[in-house]
């Protein structure tokens, strides 16, 4: 599991910079807030309504993401090519 530490961090800022990146979608959500005040265009509203839809669909994939995440850093993954290992045997003496 230590030796799997690197792709940990490798993966978790790949996540971090997904996770900023969703700043910019809310963003885009309220400027198309914004330009509404000053136009009252429902179209801007129809704008914001479809970037809240792709925030959503994105956030709901990175839960998923950092879900699996936390699930091989607490059990581990073995390390390439070892997939088909058997689990090591038990050092306790026979019975």
């Amino acid at each position: 599991m230590v030796s799997n530490y690197p792709l940990y961090k490798v993966t978790g800022r790949g996540l971090r910079r997904a996770y900023s990146q969703l700043a910019a979608q809310n963003a885009q959500i309220l400027a198309a807030f914004q330009k509404f005040d000053y136009t009252y265009d429902t179209a801007d509203l129809g704008d914001a309504i479809r970037q809240s839809y792709a925030l959503n669909e994105e956030v709901t994939r990175l839960t998923s993401r950092l879900t699996q995440y936390r699930q091989l850093v607490e059990s581990g993954v073995p390390e390439y090519g070892a997939e088909n290992l058997v689990p090591p045997a038990s050092l306790l003496p026979l019975p």
